[in-house]
């Protein structure tokens, strides 16, 4: 049957198939002369119309195939039309973030030619960029002003009525980031980005959608070899790689590292001023329900935990420098999250086998003394500076257990996020120590060598804020006793004062805790905080007050 219907149309049949292979060459030939001219028509649509004239473009040559629906683009640089710029200035009416873009070479394969020119539908296949530089530049944050403008989607109308694009890959982009905020200059460089942005769509529903990030489903980030210098430049970050996925919510960051820029001599050399310098090393650090559409579109930083491991914590402070004067006031962990530019709540923060060390110098000496931190375990909870949520719980906790110069250590830490003070509380608990794991610390910083000591537990509990620090302090110990030292600073040999270091342990030191069936306490022991002491300043003095009303007959050395 179906030999005989050939026979009987192969004239129809013949001329039909003509047809078609003279309008499949037409579409080859004169095809791209047809379909280049509504490309530039609706790129300028895009660019021009849906950026109100903010943006304006250059493009060295576009070429068009029509077999696979592929075009090229090649020199395609998106800028800021500085005038427009100006106007929008002058009107309040810029956008929150903008954006420049320099393509050497782009591809757009899989075009639906005829949705393109007939229904003015853009739907593509996917869009491949290997090499060239993004500019993003972020203006403003926390901004609760209102626009009149219509939407991009609604811009470009009538001339594009929606765009698709099933997936949009960049390769080994140059990117970079500059914040003009009111937090202050931001500028960060990443030499080679590679993305990946599927299920694009612009149009009314797409818009509507607060799960979308750059009218994207899904976007996966890589970088690599990033490097930052702080404004001040006195500080790098760099991170070997940093991965995004917005599908999994999760962002890891691969050998992160924070150092000043110089080293510390050099450093000191070109300050003069007594200062700490903090070293950060993290072998992997992983955040996890990062809501990035959240910041994106409502200005809001919402997280759900941030975990780091085996990270490696130095700290360092020069005594011998000049001394600076700058407050520290309002510098405690939670004053720190209420003062972020933007809503901010991340539900848990995690360091795990932390290794922490904090180096001292002395004025008096000229040495420095040293306190180890190891195998700490801390976890925060609660870190939010939004109202609703400070109402519900008004509390940031911090738990920690380590080891301190080789004993064990536990501390809870209670941040009191309705305090106009900064107010906070730790209560927490030291285990057995002897006076020779002290030594690291006594004699250097003090003066002070402890001949024996047997410290069998420290219990304390201190209560502070922004202008005081209040210690109970339960201590037992025995056979404390102490050696005077002085330090020669023309020899550099430490002489020891014996008179007065035999005075001392008679007259001034309980040498045991209990003492003939007494056993002494610290109660409300008083620290007054110096505008210029950190919070972990202020912690160890508090403790370092209770230790004295308890060791000392005059409660103090």
């Amino acid at each position: 049957m179906i030999q005989k219907f050939l026979s009987a149309h192969r004239k129809w049949l013949m001329i039909i198939g003509g047809f078609l292979f003279i309008f499949f060459m037409f579409l080859i030939i004169a095809g791209p002369a047809i379909v280049e001219p509504a490309v530039r028509k609706r790129l300028h649509a895009m660019v021009i119309d849906g950026s109100d004239s903010l943006y304006n473009y250059q493009l060295q040559d576009l070429s068009v195939q029509i077999i696979g629906g592929k075009i090229t683009l090649d020199q395609f640089r998106l800028f800021v039309d500085s005038s427009r710029y100006e106007q929008l200035q002058l009107a309040d009416d810029l956008p929150s973030t903008i954006m420049e873009l320099d393509l050497v070479k782009g591809e757009i394969k899989g075009l639906s030619l005829l949705s393109f020119l007939f229904n003015k539908r853009v739907k593509i296949a996917a869009i491949i960029s290997q090499k060239g530089s993004i500019t993003m530049t972020r203006l403003l944050s926390g901004s609760n002003k209102k626009t009149t403008k219509p939407p991009f989607w609604k811009k470009i109308q009538p001339g594009i009525n929606s765009i698709v694009v099933d997936q949009v890959k960049l390769d080994g982009i140059n990117l970079r980031y500059i914040s003009r905020d009111t937090t202050g200059p931001l500028n960060l460089n990443f030499d080679q980005l590679f993305a990946q942005l599927d299920q694009i769509k612009i149009d009314s529903t797409s818009a509507a959608d607060t799960t979308r990030l750059f009218y994207a489903k899904e976007i996966a980030v890589k970088l690599e070899e990033f490097n930052y210098r702080t404004a001040d430049s006195n500080y790098v970050l760099s991170a070997k790689v940093i991965d995004y996925s917005s599908g999994k919510k999760m962002l890891e960051v691969e050998d992160l590292h924070f150092r000043p820029y110089l080293e510390k001599e050099a450093h000191y050399a070109k300050t003069g001023l007594e200062e700490t310098l903090y070293f950060l090393k993290a072998p992997a650090l992983t955040i996890r329900g990062l809501h990035a559409e959240t910041f994106v579109h409502l200005d809001k930083l919402d997280i759900d935990s941030i975990l780091v491991k085996d990270p490696e914590v130095r700290v360092y402070h020069d005594r011998t420098q000049e001394r600076n004067f700058k407050t520290k006031v309002g510098n405690y962990p939670h004053q720190l999250v209420l003062g972020a530019s933007v809503p901010l709540h991340i539900r848990a923060i995690g360091l795990q086998n932390a290794a922490i060390t904090y180096t001292e110098k002395s004025d008096i000496t000229g040495l420095e003394g040293e306190v180890k931190v190891r195998d700490l375990q801390l976890y925060f909870t609660n870190l939010t500076n939004k109202p609703a949520l400070i109402q519900k719980d008004p509390v940031m906790k911090a738990e920690g257990k380590g080891n301190i110069l080789g004993s064990p250590i536990t501390a809870l830490f209670n941040f009191h996020l309705d305090s106009s003070n900064g107010q906070f509380n730790v209560k927490g608990q030291v285990g057995n120590m002897k006076g020779a794991q002290l030594n690291v610390i006594s004699v250097p910083l003090a003066q002070i060598q402890i001949n024996s000591l047997q410290i069998h537990k420290v219990d304390f509990a201190i209560t502070a804020d922004d202008n005081n620090g209040y210690c109970n302090l339960d201590m037992t110990y025995n056979d404390f006793s102490i050696t005077i030292k002085e330090i020669s600073r023309d020899e550099g040999t430490r002489e020891s004062r014996g008179f007065i270091s035999k005075a001392v342990n008679r007259f001034i030191v309980y040498n045991h805790n209990p003492l003939n069936g007494n056993t002494r306490v610290a109660r409300g022991a008083k620290f007054m905080r110096l505008n210029d002491q950190s919070f972990f300043g202020m912690v160890w003095r508090s403790i370092f007050a209770g230790m004295q009303e308890i060791m000392l007959s005059s409660g103090s050395l």
